[in-house]
């Protein structure tokens, strides 16, 4: 079709009405159509032709289609795509905060149902979950008594609503100081196989509120074992257990056990080195199985012996991990059988005070001590060397708690085993957090997760009522660092900074098959060992900015577990980090010199005047050529108009969640969705009700 063949028709309405104006026909054909002709044949010399556009293109992919690799604005990528996914359950979590706290609302009604007493015909497979849930409601722990106190009608809604915007979140929950519980979705996975509750999760025990109130700490068991009968051995030993079970992920913890070998003298686990455990799930059963095998002893308890140790321990675990160690509270716990004496071998000894106040030097802080005596109503003629007199100077008190513990007698030794573990109500109080991280946490279905969760508060009580709580997997949020490909030997890991864990990484498998020292994943150390010190101190205390430093380092993605590593040169490099904020996490990227050498494609539409709104390349393969085909583009008179496959720019506003939709990329997934519901009216979730 040429110009000639353009026809303009103008309808001129002689209009006679009060509110019309007549138009001049003159003025119409002098003037107004000769300027609209100009225009259209400047508009028209201005589009460029069909064969014009390839020429160019081809020129662009033989002069300039290949840049220089940067590796700084990768890494700020990177970041930037995690931020955002993190903040997806920030803000989510921080929307169920705000109904559980409001209380007002007439949404969608929560149903009366046990998590352990779920219809199986109502579940179906989630992929989310990898397992069976049911999306349409929440269920509750042992009983919904929580209903009528906390959970309002608008709850459900917000539940609901954090699934479909936020495509990180996994499950979320509601528990009050009572330890009941409301999970989302539904699901029997707190259940055992009898179908009752296991109360396994960190998330539903009975001390839920109390234990995220609690500092991060740096605990020693110190527990009598000598000279007991059976039934005071078994209550010793439970205390111990049910102890380790308070224990976070946030936490490092060891055992001292006195005396043993039928001798004075005390022990801890070997396999940790006289240092703490972190108090993951492993550890936790490995010192709960230390504790019940260790066989009773005939010889004589030395207290002061078994607290030499316990403050040895604490000191190692400071000077090999100082910023770390000073971020929690140090922390004694002795458990004590009042029926003998325990310091025959030490006649001459020194004050448990001197002894406790050496070692508060070298640890440059102080230490809390919860002392728990088993009495017995003849134990005290016996008990002369150490009067509880003693034991209460280390306490700075007279009488019971104080801001540097508390000491407690028990006759009962059901009541002993009790209240050992409930030591964290008699913390001095703090004030609250208003959001706790604890990762990672191993999940058999999901791999490993990450917790966030938040006091909730009510008006007419004084304090915290229960936590709200969201749960995502690694994999999902930091989904940058799992499918991290750029360059060629270049790499990205995460490192977990309070005990200097990688978490995620390239060459790091499943938990249950990474074996290392004690631990369940492997420490910075051992995946950067030709880092030196002080460039890993500076990974483990990074800055909410991000950092960098040269480096060199061995090849690949990367050496770590790698058996060519020994062979491998060492080659120069950056290392880009920075820490997510509000949490202990750091995200790292190895950039080496040699991938700065390797020059990478451009996506040319990202140049070009005439590109197509979001991601059409997805659509149509262009990316993957660089090329624009003839089949892909509608023309006029040899002139390029537009492609064939038509782009809708559509408001930010059509979608449920408008800050996600316009800070984050268009997958296929999503575009496919869109076109679908422009095309055929297909339903969908993207999109807001009545758009």
């Amino acid at each position: 079709m040429s110009r000639s063949n353009y026809v303009i028709l103008l309808l001129i309405v002689n209009c006679k009405l009060v509110h019309c104006v007549q138009i001049d026909g003159d003025l119409v054909k002098n003037q107004w159509i000769p300027k609209f002709v100009n225009k259209l044949n400047e508009f028209q010399t201005t589009v460029m032709g069909y064969d014009e556009i390839r020429k160019m293109l081809d020129a662009f992919i033989e002069q300039n289609s290949l840049e220089r690799a940067d590796g700084f604005e990768e890494f700020k990528r990177i970041f930037q795509e995690i931020q955002l996914r993190y903040g997806g359950l920030d803000q989510a979590l921080r929307d169920l905060k705000i109904v559980l706290e409001s209380k007002k609302g007439n949404g969608t009604r929560i149903k009366n149902t046990l998590c352990c007493a779920l219809n199986s015909d109502k579940l179906s497979y989630g992929a989310r979950f990898r397992g069976k849930v049911d999306m349409n409601n929440a269920c509750f722990g042992s009983n919904s008594n929580i209903l009528d106190s906390m959970v309002t009608s608008n709850v459900m809604d917000v539940l609901m609503a954090n699934f479909q915007n936020h495509l990180d979140v996994a499950w979320q929950y509601y528990a009050d100081s009572s330890g009941q519980f409301l999970q989302y979705p539904s699901s029997d996975r707190q259940c055992d196989a009898t179908q009752t509750s296991k109360s396994a999760s960190h998330l539903v025990e009975e001390w839920f509120v109390e234990k995220l109130h609690m500092e991060m700490k740096n605990l020693v068991v110190v527990y009598d074992n000598g000279g007991m009968t059976k039934e005071r051995r078994t209550a010793m030993t439970d205390a111990v257990s049910r102890t380790l079970k308070t224990l976070t992920h946030l936490d490092k913890v060891n055992l001292v056990v006195f005396p043993v070998n039928n001798s004075t003298s005390a022990a801890s686990p070997e396999s940790c080195g006289d240092r703490l455990f972190i108090a993951n799930q492993k550890n936790v059963d490995y010192l709960q199985r230390f504790a019940q095998s260790t066989p009773g002893s005939s010889g004589t308890a030395d207290i002061f012996q078994a607290l030499e140790l316990a403050y040895s321990i604490l000191v190692k675990e400071r000077q090999q991990h100082q910023t770390r160690f000073d971020h929690g509270k140090s922390m004694v716990i002795l458990l004590i059988d009042r029926q003998k004496d325990m310091l025959a071998s030490r006649p001459n000894h020194d004050s448990i005070v001197n002894l406790a106040a050496k070692y508060e030097q070298q640890l440059n802080s102080s230490l809390l001590h919860f002392i728990y005596v088993m009495e017995t109503s003849r134990s005290s003629q016996n008990f002369s060397s150490v009067p509880l007199s003693d034991l209460q100077i280390i306490l700075q008190t007279p009488q019971g708690l104080s801001k540097k513990g508390s000491l407690m007698v028990y006759k009962d030794l059901d009541v002993f085993t009790e209240q050992v573990p409930l030591y964290f109500q008699r913390l001095p109080p703090r004030i609250d957090k208003e959001k706790t991280i604890i990762t990672p946490l191993v999940d058999q279905k999901l791999g490993l997760l990450m917790t966030l969760a938040t006091p909730v508060y009510n008006a007419t009580k004084d304090g915290v009522v229960g936590f709200a709580a969201v749960e995502a997997t690694l994999a999902s949020v930091f989904s940058s660092i799992v499918s991290f490909d750029y360059g060629v030997h270049s790499y990205a890991y995460l490192v977990e900074t309070r005990h200097g864990h990688v978490l995620l990484h390239p060459k790091l498998r499943d938990p249950d098959i990474t074996k290392n020292k004690n631990s369940l994943f492997p420490p910075l150390e051992i995946v950067e060992p030709d880092l030196s010190e002080d460039q890993r101190q500076k990974l483990l205390t990074p800055s909410i900015l991000s950092r960098k430093f040269s480096a060199t380092l061995r090849q690949g993605r990367s050496s770590f577990s790698s058996e060519m590593k020994e062979v491998l040169p060492l080659q120069p490099a950056i290392v880009y980090y920075q820490r997510l904020i509000d949490t202990d996490l750091c995200i790292v990227m190895v950039h080496f010199d040699a991938d700065s050498e390797q020059s990478i494609p451009i996506n040319l539409l990202d140049n070009v005047v005439h590109a197509p709104y979001h991601r059409v390349d997805l659509l149509i393969d262009t990316p993957l050529e660089n090329k624009l085909h003839k089949d892909y583009v509608c023309q006029l008179d040899g002139r390029f108009v537009a492609y064939n496959e038509s782009v809708i720019k559509l408001s930010p506003g059509v979608f449920r969640n408008p800050e996600l939709y316009k800070y984050t990329p268009e997958d296929f997934h999503q575009a496919a969705i869109l076109t679908n519901f422009l095309l055929a009216n297909a339903p969908t979730t993207l999109i807001r009700d009545g758009k």
